[in-house]
């Protein structure tokens, strides 16, 4: 496990990463917790989880940007879909490095790669833009919105696991390549059938038309911070003194995308 330590971020401060991948411990669940589910225990660590007719795994956020990343282990080992649970901040620009990274995540191995990023401010410095992606054998089948003011937003698509497999096993060099790992994942199994629909997949969708130019970046990002702190913080306006220069231009256009 890596956390993140650079940047806006200081995990370190009060988390410790998960070191051990070969091991599982039991936990035991708060009383509240056991009365309201029926569960006992639960575990504690980096597994894949095994279902009637596929298996998944998870990294989160920090993990995606690594060399090694986890998700290369995992799909080597087996893992067929790997989620990330994301809080990637919006910076200019670094969509596209979130796209890349995720369409590679999948182009090489094969397998789904489901990506949710966070949405809104923080209250902080920081803007969360979401667009939340699904790729399969490294083409994109669901890109969510940016810049948007939902509080959530579900977006659904339909994954062919027959393709994967498919992917998978049609370069022989790739089947070669789980002799590499030193240790196999540990498995928790689930009696749970992870497929629940016939439908045709997903068609795959050109990710290049959801990347913005920087200068509609500028635009966008400040408005919906804004009106997202606004609303968050019980406002009801902002008051905006404007001088003629270049910086009360910039904010008019801010406002003007606010409207």
């Amino acid at each position: 496990m890596v956390l993140a330590d650079d940047g806006n971020y200081r995990e370190g401060r009060y988390f410790t990463a998960w070191k051990n991948q070969d091991a599982l411990e039991e936990f035991s669940l708060p009383e509240i917790v056991q009365r309201a589910t029926g569960q006992k225990k639960t575990f504690i660590g980096i597994p894949i989880i095994k279902l009637r007719d596929t298996e998944i795994a998870h990294e989160i956020c920090e993990e995606l940007w690594q060399p090694g990343s986890p998700h290369i282990a995992m799909s080597l080992d087996g893992a067929e879909i790997i989620f990330n649970s994301s809080g990637s901040h919006f910076s200019l620009g670094r969509i596209a490095s979130r796209i890349d990274l995720i369409k590679e995540a999948t182009s090489k191995s094969g397998g789904a790669y489901a990506y949710t990023n966070q949405i809104g401010c923080d209250g902080t410095r920081k803007y969360y833009d979401g667009c939340s992606m699904v790729t399969v054998n490294g083409q994109f089948i669901s890109i969510g919105s940016r810049f948007t003011l939902q509080d959530v937003e579900v977006n659904t698509c339909v994954i062919d696991l027959d393709a994967i497999r498919s992917r998978k096993m049609s370069v022989r060099s790739n089947n070669h390549s789980p002799t590499s790992i030193k240790k196999a994942f540990p498995r928790i199994e689930v009696d749970f059938y992870f497929c629940q629909t016939h439908d045709k997949a997903t068609s795959s969708i050109d990710e290049r038309t959801h990347i913005m130019s920087k200068y509609s970046e500028i635009g966008y990002g400040p408005a919906v911070y804004l009106w997202d702190y606004m609303r968050k913080s019980g406002a009801c306006a902002y008051f905006i003194p404007l001088s003629g220069g270049a910086d009360s231009a910039a904010s008019s256009l801010i406002v003007q995308h606010m409207c």
